[in-house]
C-alpha cells in the first residue's frame, strides 16, 4: 500500500522521536524485524501441526465410542426410538390419536 509524501515524513518524525525517547526499544524492535521472514507465508502454505491432528482424531474416536456405549447400553425393549405409544409393535392400536387431559385444578 502506497503512502502520501505527507504521510512519510509523518512516520519518519515519529520513529525519530522514539529513538531519541527510548534507544533500547527501537533496538529491540530491530532485531525482532530481522527475523521476519521477508515474504510473508500464506496460511495453505504452512501445514497443520501434527498435535491438532492427533487432537481431532482423539476427540472423534471418542465420540463415536461414547455413542456406541450409550446406545449399547439403551433398553433392547425400547429399540425402535421413533415408536409411540399407539404405534409401537405390539400395540392394540385403534388408529385414533391418544387424548391426555390435564386437570388444572
Amino acid at each position: 500500500m502506497a503512502t502520501s509524501r505527507y504521510d512519510n515524513e509523518r512516520l519518519r518524525a515519529i520513529e525519530e522521536h522514539l529513538r531519541d525517547e527510548d534507544p533500547g526499544y527501537v533496538r529491540r524492535v530491530e532485531r525482532s524485524a530481522a527475523d521476519l521472514p521477508e515474504e510473508p507465508t500464506s496460511p495453505d502454505d504452512e501445514p497443520v501441526p501434527q498435535s491438532t491432528f492427533v487432537t481431532v482424531c482423539a476427540w472423534t474416536i471418542g465420540a463415536l465410542l461414547l455413542l456406541l456405549l450409550v446406545v449399547s447400553l439403551a433398553d433392547p425393549a425400547n429399540r425402535d426410538f421413533a415408536a409411540t405409544p399407539e404405534t409401537a409393535p405390539g400395540s392394540a392400536s385403534t388408529g385414533a390419536a391418544a387424548v391426555y387431559l390435564v386437570d388444572g385444578g
